[in-house]
């Protein structure tokens, strides 16, 4: 592996000259940084970080944990390369790297907080799917460590999140399907032990509200599956009764594939006899056929911020805190 010393062999430039370039000193000129930076990284230089962290007293690892609620292979979150990308990218070009801890459905998330914390294996935590009431929130705000939360949870304490405006969200997808005609509308959303989950339907119980629509009649919400498979089941069956639904919401693109799929398989036409709009994270619903309009949730971007956002908490010592809600932007089809 190649050291300083290497690259000060090689420039000519002193090893406390090469040291300041990599970490783009301002007293070292721009051409003089590029220079050094493109001889590392021909030499394949990387920091290293445990020698780092024994002269800085910094941890310069960053955790992000995810919980994973879905199944196996396309069941799985199609956002979360986009997600994790946009995490490495705010990362780019400092010391501190991303580590994921994937979290099966049946193991703590709290506990696994605790085991980073406990055995020192980050300087930060990126965590998602918060609850309404989020116990990690509490533990790691309780001891002060450096943490930014994918999403909120409804508590009084002040902490680092990025969300996407959920409420928005349910509501523009009940609003464009009663602006469609739809007179018997059916959600499919997350469990509402999450807040993106209670705060979509508190979206689409407004829109139905501004739009004059009996909500408790003619809109329902069931919970979320994981299985494509089992939405076309049960989609087909439920499309071929007199009271099926003529507008959807599905709350992922995989619920929407199997949705999309049933509709088709009861012999019923999308866009005439029943329309139909999903969260999206990517541009798979627009090689459906027909395609489906979405709402897109810009999961590289969100990454982006969270990774910005827990570098200004790690630096700061939690005296930075970042909180965002975005916008989600429908995709019309």
């Amino acid at each position: 592996m190649a050291t300083l010393k290497d690259i000060s062999n090689i420039t000519g430039y002193s090893v406390t000259t090469v040291s300041r370039a990599l970490k783009d000193g301002e007293d070292v000129k721009e051409n003089t940084r590029d220079y050094i930076k493109s001889v590392a990284k021909k030499m394949g230089y990387s920091v290293n970080l445990q020698g780092l962290s024994l002269r800085t007293g910094i941890n310069y690892n960053i955790c992000m944990i995810m919980p994973l609620l879905r199944g196996k292979g396309l069941d799985r979150d199609v956002g979360n390369i986009a997600l994790i990308s946009g995490i490495t990218s705010a990362l780019e070009n400092t010391p501190y790297k991303l580590n994921i801890i994937p979290l099966s459905a049946d193991f703590s998330p709290l506990e696994a907080i605790k085991e980073v914390v406990v055995r020192n294996l980050a300087g930060g935590i990126i965590f998602n799917l918060s609850t309404l009431k989020d116990e990690r929130i509490e533990y790691l705000t309780n001891i002060n460590f450096p943490f930014v939360s994918y999403g909120r949870s409804l508590s009084d304490i002040d902490y680092s999140f990025v969300d996407i405006d959920e409420e928005d969200l349910g509501y523009k997808a009940i609003d464009y399907l009663i602006k469609k005609g739809a007179k018997k509308i059916l959600c499919i959303n997350g469990d509402e032990i999450f807040t993106y989950a209670y705060l979509r339907k508190n979206g689409m119980l407004k829109a139905c509200l501004d739009n004059g629509f009996d909500a408790e009649r003619n809109l329902t919400i069931i919970k979320e599956k994981s299985d494509a498979k089992i939405w076309r089941e049960y989609f087909c069956t439920l499309m071929k009764q007199d009271s099926r639904p003529d507008g959807i919401f599905c709350g992922t693109e995989i619920t929407a594939l199997g949705c999309h799929s049933g509709i088709k398989d009861a012999g019923l036409k999308i866009n005439k006899d029943v329309h139909l709009i999903c969260a999206e994270c990517s541009d798979l619903a627009a090689f459906f056929t027909p395609p489906l309009t979405g709402i897109r949730l810009n999961n590289y971007q969100t990454g982006l911020k969270l990774g910005n956002a827990v570098l200004k908490q790690v630096e700061s010592k939690n005296e930075q805190k970042t909180q965002l809600i975005l916008k989600p932007e429908i995709m019309l089809r």
